[in-house]
C-alpha cells in the first residue's frame, strides 16, 4: 500500500531540468511569456498584432499564412525564397485596383461598421463602389465591395477580401465576376486542389488563380482570385446557361452573432431553413424570362415536400 503522504519521487533541481530537457524549457518559457502577455492584451493590442501579421504577409514571404508553431522550422526555406526565389513557382501577374479616396472610404466605413457592431463582428449589406482595374496593359471599369461574413476577410484595412464585377464585355483573368481574398482564407492549397479535382471529374467548381494585388499603389501581396457564379462560369465548363441555386442565406448567423443575451436566441434555424430559402445567382437577368420563372417556382415548390430526390443528381453529389 502506498502512503499518500509520502512523496513517491524526488524533485529535480531547476538547472538540471533545463539541461536535460531543453525543448521542454523553451516551450515552458514561451507559454509563460504568452500568459504574461495576455494579462495586458485587449482588443486594440490584438488588432495591432493582426495588422503586423497582414503587413508581413503582403511582403510575399513564400507562405500563405503563419503555420503556427511550425514557423520556426519554416524560417530557413522562407529566407531562401526571399533571397533566391523558387524555380518551381510560376510567374504571378500583377493586378492593380485604382479606387478614388471617397469610394475607398465607403469600403472602410463598411468594415468599421462590421467590426464595431453589437456582438461578434459580421458584415451586412456592403456597398458597391466604382473602381478601375489595370491588368496586363488593359484598363477596365468595375464595381467592387467588401466581401466575407466574418472578420478574417477584413480584419485589417490591408489584404481585405473584395467582390468584383467587371463592367461591359471585358474580363480579368478570364472572369467577369470574381472575388479576391487571402490564400489562407481558402486554406491554400487544399481548396485549390479540391476544386481542380472536381473539374477533372466533370463536376461544376469555380476556377482559382493567384495575382499580385496593388490597391492605389500599395502592395497587398499575393492573393487568390476566385471565379463567381456568373454566366461565363457555366460557359467555361461546357454547360448551358441556366439557373444556379443557393439554398441558404446566412441570416441565422447574423441573428446569433448580434443577439444579446444569448439566452434570447430561439428558433434561429428558421431564418436559414433550406426548404424556405431559394436564392438564384444573377436573378435580375434570369427571372425576366417567363419560362425561367416557372422553373424557379417548380424547384421552390418541390423542395417544400418531405423529400424531393427527383431534383438532385445523387451520383454527382456522392462523387463530390
Amino acid at each position: 500500500m502506498v502512503n499518500r503522504l509520502t512523496p513517491t519521487h524526488t524533485h529535480m533541481p531547476v538547472g538540471n531540468f533545463f539541461a536535460r530537457y531543453p525543448r521542454g524549457a523553451l516551450t515552458a518559457g514561451i507559454v509563460i511569456v504568452s500568459l504574461l502577455g495576455t494579462l495586458t492584451l485587449n482588443r486594440s493590442h490584438f488588432r495591432i498584432f493582426v495588422e503586423r501579421n497582414d503587413r508581413i504577409m503582403s511582403l510575399d514571404p513564400g507562405i500563405s499564412s503563419y503555420p503556427g508553431k511550425r514557423i520556426v522550422r519554416q524560417l530557413p526555406s522562407i529566407l531562401w525564397f526571399k533571397l533566391f526565389g523558387s524555380s518551381s513557382r510560376p510567374h504571378i501577374q500583377r493586378l492593380d485596383f485604382d479606387i478614388k479616396q471617397p469610394d475607398l472610404n465607403v469600403i472602410l466605413s463598411d468594415r468599421d461598421r462590421a467590426l464595431n457592431g453589437t456582438g461578434k463582428p459580421i458584415l451586412t449589406d456592403p456597398t458597391e463602389v466604382p473602381a478601375e482595374i489595370r491588368y496586363r496593359g488593359m484598363r477596365v471599369k468595375a464595381k467592387i465591395r467588401l466581401k466575407g461574413d466574418f472578420g478574417g476577410h477584413w480584419r485589417n484595412s490591408l489584404r481585405m477580401s473584395l467582390r468584383v464585377s467587371v463592367e461591359g464585355n471585358q474580363a480579368v483573368c478570364g472572369f467577369t465576376d470574381f472575388s479576391i481574398c487571402k490564400p489562407g482564407d481558402r486554406q491554400f492549397p487544399f481548396d485549390d486542389l479540391y476544386t481542380s479535382t472536381l473539374r477533372q471529374m466533370g463536376q461544376l467548381a469555380p476556377r482559382e488563380t493567384y495575382v499580385q494585388v496593388y490597391v492605389n499603389g500599395t502592395s497587398w501581396g499575393v492573393m487568390c482570385i476566385e471565379e463567381h457564379m456568373a454566366k461565363h462560369f457555366l460557359e467555361n465548363q461546357q454547360r448551358k446557361d441556366s439557373l444556379i441555386f443557393k439554398f441558404s442565406n446566412d441570416q441565422d448567423l447574423l441573428y446569433i452573432s448580434t443577439t444579446r443575451p444569448k439566452s434570447q436566441i430561439v428558433w434561429a434555424y428558421r431564418l436559414n431553413d433550406q426548404k424556405l430559402t431559394n436564392k438564384v445567382f444573377n436573378a435580375k437577368r434570369h427571372l425576366k424570362n417567363p419560362l425561367t420563372r416557372k422553373r424557379y417556382s417548380y424547384v421552390a415548390r418541390e423542395r417544400l415536400q418531405a423529400s424531393a430526390p427527383h431534383l438532385y443528381d445523387m451520383d454527382t453529389y456522392t462523387r463530390s
